[in-house]
């Protein structure tokens, strides 16, 4: 066995250490309870691995009781930790069936051979634990022992059958399985559902393999999803430089990651020719101040003058990037570039249409937040040397008026200044001559950037003087309201490191800062800087504290003296008077009873607690204190019991996990300690609040004795007197109420149901829910009939447990009766909506007949009073499975149709008429015609009418042309028909029929592509067909030439792809993000012209010859309609030219030619066009061309 050490007891898992030596021979009586010597928590843990191991090494075939839950825990884990080390897994498999968590967890934390093994693959598969371990097991427990199955089974087989198994019910969470299956598996997964795994899946993947990365980038649909799905694969840089980079360079530009400054140095460490030859590439991609880095600095200038007239670069070349590439430049060399680039050449040469001057306005500098422009040119001199940048700025700052900007000028000799002691020097006398007089809110300015810039304790007599003079203007050394913090702290730090009294004026408007991290002291300078801060405090602290005033003065010093000790690097080991003032400041808050809160102190810093370790809790009353008394001295409880008790039993602090650790290790002495105080309270009236108290006994006390406490505080009586409440029952009943389910393990629902009536329910909800939720399918099965049977408050909260632990068999019978004898709308609505749930996310087809059925059956017995969230529900198609979507569709339909006005469902019913697309290939004939024609005599002919769009998807949606002339008959015919008839109606002078019937064709044609191409349905000829002879033999010519050249147009351009497609033999299916039958619409387009062609020569003879124009615009629509690509809309009018004698052709192909080109083949097909139509020898088509050229 390996050896083994408790742990994480608060979360129930008990962990083992190796080699645990105690120094005490220790025998285990089997007849008494186990008991564990040791004073701390780690010495317990070593002695009760002694005995485990003891125990194992002496009996080597012991004989295990069962588990009992009215013995103490360690006996428990011992049997637990026995049975694991022997491999009983019958025993194993009833521990993880029982309720307590802590021995559940114990089981499965050990057991992890029940998982590796394969020789227990009967035990470890989907089909066993979810069918029938599942069902006798906590949530919690289950949960726990999936996931340590999910963190340890390595058989890639087996995994996959929890993949496979998990996906039926939830994919997002079968993806957490994906990572264990093999590669080719994993593949299976990736084309089919790359955009719907997430991306901390992704990252394990791509560490098993970066041809996951390839992929995942061909398998995405979803384009803009491309970067968050690769970006956790740049880690593989590290391993594959050259194949990742393959596959950045494959990519788009938008859908890159961002390399990191250590990714950036790796791939310029090992791949730098291949990012400089391919820089556009990776300009979003790269770190900047990493890549700058490996410009050498003799290359550095032509890289800048390369690249920076390349827009595709712009971004790297706006100041905060390209100060990288500047300071690569040799520094003698840095400044004269930047001048003659950068501030002195301003000509107008073309730089890609924009001048070099909008070139410099971009790469300026900004200061303070203002934007960069040429007015504050002078920012480029912190490139500048100190002398050279002083003597030129001198002479911009005598010609600025503007004090601001004057500043600003001054910023940059600062930065150029530096930490040079004689640049500094002779700026500030050049300052303290020419500019003392500038305003307070200026120069303030100025001396705040020199104070933050530069080492003022170090500056020698004549520099400290002339910045003296300044300091002196400004009124530091004079009572004033001006802020001026930074230079009595310059003073300050420049007097302590000069060995300089201090002068009380500044003394008295210092206020008090650390100081360290703010000026860079030596060690010598540090130690006089730490003792004048230190005395500083030491002095304001006060020896006797009378008042609560005065205790929380000195109490908030005391906080700054350790902060500054921590800041310093000080420890407080080495001031004992501070610990003797702590020590002091607990004893007055308890002698006084004062209210400060001293954890403040406690919290400094982490590793001084040892040495506060006797006054923690006192200090820091809180569980973490009381945890780590358990650790290194469990005495303090005893000395510090009576200010225990007012902590946590009137202070009504929670200590659920110190109470957890104590009931395992101290169940004898400090458990039972606190168990006897608790109990001897819990009846007290002072207390103002029982919730911490109750929360204690329900945590500390074993079933039996938990349940006697409940039992004898259940109320009696179902309601409330609010007039004359007893404030000790209530309280109670409602810490219990509360409290209750966090016992281990949970009491029966039984015992909750107690409490769970009347008034009291809403007190007992947290505790009936917690336990609801954890409760396992066996249990909720037997409690089942009582719990339907309870107040219908309780009967929802009852109802979605089951939904949420039982199989649907179980649960239609008992949803069926519930329904059929409750009136309450809450209860209806529950069963409704989680029928609704279970049929949505069934998946076996059998199941979800059987689930419909039960649900059809309710929409049936519908009221017109039901809550709305029915009707909201029957609105919610799309999550129904497919193969009863169309019946769930028009019970929902005849339902919402079927209420009132004043139920306000008009919005559900065109939600439900949105959702349609996916039902019309099955939607019954009959009832869409009762759709389509409500109302139809009138608003056909009156207004716009409301279903065009149905209506041609529904024409459309048939896969044989027996379907589709149905349709044709019982729905397109009698359309037509009512069109002929209101040909010639007017409604407020529109033509409403005529309109209606020109967009019911329009979006069938738009349609086409959606429907028939993609989803393989019958092309809709013979519809065509009938539709085109029933208008020509009915509608007059000159008012319906556009309708019925439209139609004439779209059968033949339907009958041409019908043709092209039947002779490629394609029986393609095609994916709804490509570009669908590409190939087949280029095939189609040429033949499509010629036919084009035939019928305008046509028109043209039985017309006139201007009809050319109507025909024109009438394609033009078609084009439209059809969504034909710019390339095949050329392919089509190149027809029209065919014949060089029919001018009419070629004025058409000038009317549809594009004025616009999207690239060089685009290009090259229109020039073809317009070059053909250049050479025609009539007139009347040239000067049509020249028309056409004026705009193109």
């Amino acid at each position: 066995m390996m050896p083994l050490n408790i742990s994480d007891i608060d979360r129930g898992v008990c962990s083992w250490k190796n080699n645990a030596q105690c120094g005490i021979s220790i025998r285990r009586d089997t007849m008494a309870p186990l008991s564990v010597d040791g004073d701390t928590l780690g010495q317990k843990h070593q002695n009760y691995n002694k005995i485990v191991n003891e125990a194992i090494k002496n009996n080597p075939t012991p004989q295990i009781t069962a588990l009992n839950y009215e013995e103490s825990d360690l006996d428990n884990l011992y049997k637990i930790d026995i049975a694991c080390n022997r491999r009983n897994v019958e025993y194993i498999l009833e521990v993880l069936k029982s309720e307590d968590m802590l021995y559940v967890s114990r089981a499965i934390k050990q057991s992890t051979w029940l998982i590796t093994d394969q020789q227990y693959a009967s035990i470890i598969n989907p089909e066993y634990l979810y069918n029938s371990l599942s069902p006798q097991m906590t949530t919690k427990a289950f949960n726990k022992l999936v996931l340590h199955i999910r963190l340890n089974l390595e058989d890639e087989n087996r995994v996959e059958a929890f993949f496979n198994y998990s996906k039926k019910e939830d994919l997002q969470k079968a993806f957490k399985w994906l990572p264990g299956c093999s590669n080719l598996f994993i593949e299976d997964i990736i084309q089919k559902h790359a955009d719907d795994i997430p991306e901390r899946i992704f990252k394990r993947l791509y560490e098993k393999s970066i041809t996951f990365v390839k992929l995942t980038l061909r398998s995405l649909k979803l384009q803009y999803l491309r970067r968050d799905k690769i970006s956790p694969a740049v880690f593989l840089v590290k391993r594959n430089v050259e194949m990742f980079l393959d596959i950045i360079e494959v990519s788009d530009v938008d859908c890159l990651p961002r390399f990191s400054p250590k990714i950036t140095k790796k791939v310029m460490e090992s791949s730098p020719e291949r990012i400089m030859k391919n820089l556009e590439k990776y300009v979003s991609v790269l770190d900047i101040s990493t890549f700058a880095k490996f410009i050498k600095n003799e290359e550095a200038k032509d890289f800048i003058l390369s690249h920076i007239q390349n827009k595709k670069m712009r971004f790297w070349f706006i100041h905060k990037n390209l100060k990288h590439f500047l300071n690569r430049l040799p520094s003698e060399e840095r400044f004269d570039f930047i001048k003659k680039y950068f501030i002195e050449k301003f000509h107008h040469d073309n730089v890609e249409a924009e001048t070099w001057r909008d070139v410099v306005v971009q790469c300026s500098p900004p200061f303070r937040g203002k934007e960069s422009s040429l007015k504050n040119i002078y920012s480029w001199y912190i490139y500048a040397p100190f002398d050279r940048a002083f003597e030129e700025l001198k002479q911009l700052i005598r010609k600025e008026s503007s004090p601001s900007d004057r500043i600003l000028v001054f910023s940059v000799m600062l930065t150029c200044a530096g930490s040079d002691k004689q640049s500094v020097c002779k700026l500030l006398k050049y300052y303290r001559e020419h500019h003392i007089n500038e305003p307070f809110k200026y120069k303030i300015q100025f001396v705040n950037k020199l104070l933050t810039k530069t080492d003022t304790h170090r500056y020698d007599n004549e520099t400290w003087g002339y910045l003296n003079d300044l300091f002196n203007s400004m009124e530091v050394y004079s009572k004033s309201d001006k802020n001026v913090q930074l230079c009595v702290k310059a003073i300050i730090s420049h007097h302590v490191v000069n060995g300089k009294n201090i002068p009380e004026i500044i003394e008295n408007k210092y206020e008090f800062e650390n100081l360290d991290g703010k000026i860079k002291f030596n060690v010598e300078e540090r130690e006089k800087i730490f003792d004048f801060l230190y005395n500083y405090l030491i002095l304001k602290m006060k020896n006797d504290f009378n008042t609560d005033k005065e205790f929380d003065e000195t109490v908030d010093y005391v906080v700054k003296v350790l902060n500054l000790l921590k800041d310093w690097n000080k420890e407080l080991k080495d001031y004992p008077c501070i610990l003797q003032k702590i020590k002091d400041l607990i004893n007055a808050k308890k002698k006084k009873s004062w209210n400060r809160d001293l954890s403040e102190i406690y919290n400094v810093q982490k590793s001084w607690r040892k040495l506060l370790l006797a006054e923690s809790i006192l200090l820091n009353p809180t569980e973490d204190s009381c945890i780590n008394a358990l650790k290194h001295s469990p005495k303090l409880f005893e000395i510090y019991r009576d200010e225990i008790k007012q902590l946590w039993i009137y202070k009504n602090n929670h200590i659920e996990r110190f109470l957890k650790k104590i009931r395992i290790y101290w169940y004898q002495s400090l458990a039972e300690s606190f168990k006897t105080t608790f109990l001897e309270n819990v009846e007290e009236r002072s207390i103002q609040s029982h919730v911490a108290l109750i929360k204690g006994i329900c945590t500390l006390l074993p079933p039996k004795e938990l349940l006697d406490f409940i039992k004898k505080y259940v109320p009696k009586e179902s309601k409330i007197d609010w007039s004359q409440p007893d404030e000790l029952e209530l309280n109670l009943w409602k810490g219990i109420g509360k409290g209750m389910h966090l016992a281990r393990p949970h009491p029966p629902l039984a015992v909750v149901l107690l409490y769970a009536k009347g008034d009291y329910l809403q007190y007992v909800l947290p505790s009936l829910n917690a336990i609801l939720h954890n409760i396992s399918a066996n249990n909720i099965a037997e409690n089942l009939p009582k719990l339907i049977n309870s107040p219908v408050a309780l009967q929802q909260h009852s109802i979605q447990a089951a939904f949420s632990k039982l199989k649907h068999e179980k649960l239609q019978g008992i949803f069926s009766d519930i329904w059929k004898s409750s009136t309450n709308s809450t209860i209806r609505t529950v069963i409704f909506c989680h029928t609704y749930k279970m049929l949505s996310t069934e998946t076996n087809e059998s199941d979800i007949k059987e689930i419909w059925d039960l649900l059809s059956i309710f929409i049936e017995n519908l009221t017109f009073n039901e809550n709305k969230k029915i009707y909201l529900t029957l609105s919610k198609v799309e999550k129904v499975p497919l193969s009863v979507r169309t019946e769930f569709w028009m019970k929902s339909y005849d339902f919402l149709k079927k209420l009132p006005a004043s139920a306000n469902c008009t919005s559900l019913i065109n939600d439900l008429c949105s959702q349609m697309n996916d039902i019309m290939e099955t939607l019954d004939v009959g009832f869409m015609a009762k759709i389509c024609f409500e109302n139809f005599d009138i608003k056909f002919t009156t207004v716009q009418y409301d279903y065009s769009y149905q209506v041609s998807l529904y024409l459309l949606s048939t896969k044989t042309e027996a379907a589709q002339m149905e349709r044709y008959e019982k729905i397109l015919l009698p359309i037509l028909e009512k069109a002929i008839a209101g040909w010639d109606k007017q409604h407020k002078n529109v033509y409403h029929a005529r309109n209606n019937l020109s967009d019911i064709f329009a979006s069938i044609s738009r349609e086409f592509e959606n429907v028939v191409l993609k989803k393989q349905m019958i092309f809709p000829i013979s519809m065509y067909t009938s539709a085109l002879n029933k208008l020509q033999n009915n509608l007059p010519t000159i008012e319906s030439y556009m309708l019925l050249t439209n139609i004439k147009l779209s059968l033949g351009y339907i009958q041409i792809l019908h043709d092209q497609k039947a002779n490629t033999g394609s029986a393609e299916s095609f994916d709804i993000n490509r570009d669908v039958g590409k190939d087949l619409r280029a095939s189609a387009a040429p033949i499509f012209g010629s036919l084009c062609l035939k019928y305008l020569k046509e028109d043209v003879a039985n017309h006139f010859p201007s009809i050319y124009v109507i025909f024109a615009e009438t394609l033009d629509a078609i084009f439209k309609q059809f969504s034909i690509s710019f390339n095949d809309k050329l392919a089509v009018i190149k027809g029209f030219l065919e014949d060089k004698d029919f001018i009419q052709g070629y004025l058409v192909v000038m009317k549809l030619i594009p004025n616009y080109s999207y690239g060089d083949e685009e290009n090259a097909l229109k020039n073809e066009l317009l070059e053909a139509l250049s050479f025609h020898p009539l007139e009347e088509v040239l000067m049509h061309y020249w028309l056409l050229r004026r705009d193109n």
